[in-house]
């Protein structure tokens, strides 16, 4: 269940961009709560409800790992843009599905930020930097 991240901006009318994971582990579980299109119905029901004038752009990478960036094709593609400031809202699921090496996830979180983006995680209810939970953001990546 969503929790209340307090993040409405209904007059938002720009892109923003959604992202969903999945390992290749967890795709041969076809585990419901982790699956692309779960996470894709996660964000694209959260984007209608707060942002709903705003365009969605989904970006998935299938059977990736969370341990690394790199590798992830469509998550590259998305970072140019966000980077680029072209686009200024990155909606996922959960931080498991952003990265699952702590030092690393939260580095990738701070540059992500330094270059204005805002980071919304659904059942983290985590929205950041909106919100000054940066100590609950490590307390998340730890527990991935």
């Amino acid at each position: 269940m969503e929790k209340d991240i307090k993040a409405v901006d209904l007059n938002t009318t720009a892109e923003i961009f959604g992202y969903a994971r999945i390992s290749v582990d967890i795709e041969k579980e076809d585990d419901k709560n982790t699956s692309i299109e779960n996470q894709i119905d996660f964000i694209e029901d959260y984007a209608k409800t707060h942002f709903p004038k705003a365009e969605l752009t989904i970006f998935k990478d299938r059977d990736r790992s969370g341990y690394t960036f790199e590798q992830r094709e469509q998550y590259q593609l998305m970072r140019k843009r966000l980077m680029s400031g072209e686009v200024k809202i990155l909606i996922v699921k959960d931080f498991s599905r952003f990265s699952r090496r702590n030092s690393l996830g939260l580095y990738e979180l701070e540059l992500l930020r330094d270059a204005g983006v805002r980071i919304i995680s659904i059942s983290d209810a985590i929205d950041f930097p909106s919100h000054d939970e940066w100590l609950q953001i490590q307390f998340r990546f730890l527990l991935n």
